[in-house]
């Protein structure tokens, strides 16, 4: 049970299987997105690993690294909110500490993911419109359209 989806200028590449595991990276492997279908992990890496990020869904392992140690992270004591940005304000991560709302996102806007706790939509779509995936968390609808319209699926597993 693969699906895989490729936009006409191979812009963004999308393989997912039925049970959920994600994932999703761009043909110039800028980003690298990787979560199960239980969030227990969610790993989030650019092609020159200057920035990599392990979370799981109970906050009991969070690891932030990049080469140069450029990472800033600030956490109030009761974890209701969890900032994480490096020096260049290359990716910025706010997580309150119920995983109602994550955001991850580069400081071009590239790449945008948006997940709520209970993985009802996860919407993953880059600045300039070029792709745009919407999927739940049965897979009981997917859809992929770019800017121009040049691909739209709609499937039901």
């Amino acid at each position: 049970m693969l699906h895989v989806v490729t936009d006409v200028n191979n812009m963004l590449h999308v393989v997912t299987d039925v049970n959920n595991m994600l994932h999703v990276t761009d043909v110039n492997n800028m980003l690298h997105v990787v979560t199960d279908v239980n969030n227990m992990l969610h790993v989030v890496t650019d092609v020159n690993n200057m920035l990599h990020v392990v979370t799981d869904v109970n906050k009991m392992l969070h690891v932030v690294t990049d080469e140069n140690k450029m990472l800033q992270e600030v956490t109030d004591v009761n974890k209701m909110l969890h900032v994480v940005t490096d020096e260049n304000k290359m990716l910025q991560e706010v997580t309150d500490v119920n995983k109602m709302l994550q955001e991850v996102t580069d400081v071009n806007k590239m790449l945008q993911e948006v997940t709520d706790v209970n993985k009802m939509l996860q919407e993953v779509t880059d600045v300039n419109k070029m792709l745009y995936v919407v999927t739940d968390v049965n897979k009981m609808l997917y859809v992929v359209t770019d800017a121009n319209k040049m691909l739209h699926v709609a499937t039901v597993c």
